[in-house]
């Protein structure tokens, strides 16, 4: 697992902060995604000064052995979907803090022995984190913040089920943030960690577990054929506080 240690600049004024957003299950390429959507979050992350995660998932990619219809069905050839993604998110390329692959990459991989993911990095000159999970150690001023991200695995269709896979995920994860993509929906939970203490008896901590959206349009496309349940476009915002420790998450 790849980790990366990084100080931050807070912006905000009395109230300084790091705002960070995750992004990916962008599936461009198929006619469903929504790239109206995902120009809008490029624009207000550049515009409020956010970093920002890759999850995984950028391109459709569908070949001829993927599940459906996908293959006949989407509207760019691979080489543009991978060179257009490269172009939309250009304008927040800086804010990158890293990225990493999802099962969409996996398809040209196995395939063609291509990992379009790594080369998704390389055309946006960021650190391309693995196809497996990642860590970031995040200092915001005095402050301490361990994130931990993978795209994620999981065929669940309620809120709980999606929620669980991302719990599962992170569960043995000593971080303060475990995030995952991969089920295309919004969806938050946190717990509080216990740690004895030999001076204060114990010490709470908040851990902050999240399912980070996507881009996809539910009326139409295969979700909507098989019977899945919509999920929320979009994406989550982080904010990592400077004069305390404490993080913010909201849609």
């Amino acid at each position: 697992m790849k980790t990366i240690r990084k100080r931050l600049e807070p912006t905000g004024g009395a109230d300084p902060k790091v705002r960070l957003i995750p992004i990916g299950d962008i599936h461009l390429g198929a006619p469903w995604c929504r790239e109206d959507l995902l120009r809008e979050t490029v624009a207000y992350a550049a515009r409020v000064g956010a970093y920002v995660i890759g999850m995984g998932d950028y391109a459709e990619s569908a070949t001829r052995t993927s599940q459906g219809d996908g293959f006949t069905e989407q509207i760019m050839d691979l080489d543009e979907q991978i060179t257009t993604l490269a172009a939309i998110l250009s304008p927040i390329r800086e804010r990158f803090l890293g990225l990493v692959g999802g099962n969409h990459g996996r398809r040209t991989r196995e395939h063609a022995r291509f990992d379009q993911d790594r080369l998704l990095a390389k055309l946006l000159d960021v650190p391309y984190m693995g196809k497996g999970q990642a860590a970031l150690i995040l200092a915001v001023e005095k402050q301490l913040y361990r994130v931990h991200f993978w795209h994620g695995k999981s065929g669940a269709m309620t809120l709980g089920g999606k929620l669980n896979a991302a719990m599962r995920g992170g569960k043995n994860m000593q971080c303060d943030v475990s995030l995952m993509g991969h089920v295309h929906d919004i969806i938050v939970g946190s717990e509080l960690m216990m740690t004895p203490d030999p001076t204060h008896g114990v010490n709470e901590r908040k851990k902050t577990y999240g399912c980070t959206g996507g881009f996809y349009r539910w009326c139409d496309s295969y979700a909507e054929e098989y019977g899945y349940p919509p999920g929320k476009a979009g994406v989550l915002k982080i904010e990592l506080f400077a004069n305390r420790w404490d993080i913010h998450v909201s849609e």
